[in-house]
């Protein structure tokens, strides 16, 4: 238990039997999703929406702490232009996580706990953030 390493370790440390518990920090579910759509009318046009599932899975052995499942959503859209030179460039703007939900990103193992007794766990995902790219690739 990692409350061993601060010399406060619990009366059960030791003791416990967490056989037949769920494995700490595997989701039973991970989805990633991704729908593309190039125009015929516009083939230097490419738009793309996706969705990110966690499923929800416990942080701690005794499968007490409970880092709750989530999903997000993230889109954007490229153009692509070659070049005479047989170079081609790409512009990608996107957004991830465009409904700005807030979000539990990752877990601390086995937390240790305040004086109430709450978990010290979770990490926030990101927040709603802006990306932008520029790519340029040549073919010999």
């Amino acid at each position: 238990m990692d409350s061993v390493l601060y010399g406060q370790p619990p009366a059960t440390a030791g003791k416990a039997d967490f056989s037949g518990n769920k494995v700490v920090g595997v989701p039973d579910v991970l989805i990633g999703t991704e729908l593309y759509y190039q125009p015929t009318q516009a083939p230097w046009l490419h738009v793309e929406v996706g969705a990110r599932n966690n499923g929800a899975y416990y942080a701690d052995d005794a499968n007490s702490v409970v880092a709750p499942s989530q999903t997000v959503f993230d889109g954007g859209v490229s153009v692509a232009r070659m070049l005479p030179n047989g170079a081609s460039l790409r512009l990608r703007l996107a957004v991830d996580n465009i409904t700005d939900k807030r979000y539990v990103a990752s877990v601390f193992l086995n937390p240790d706990r305040n004086t109430a007794g709450q978990p010290f766990a979770y990490e926030p995902g990101m927040p709603r953030t802006l990306v932008f790219s520029f790519s340029m690739t040549r073919a010999k």
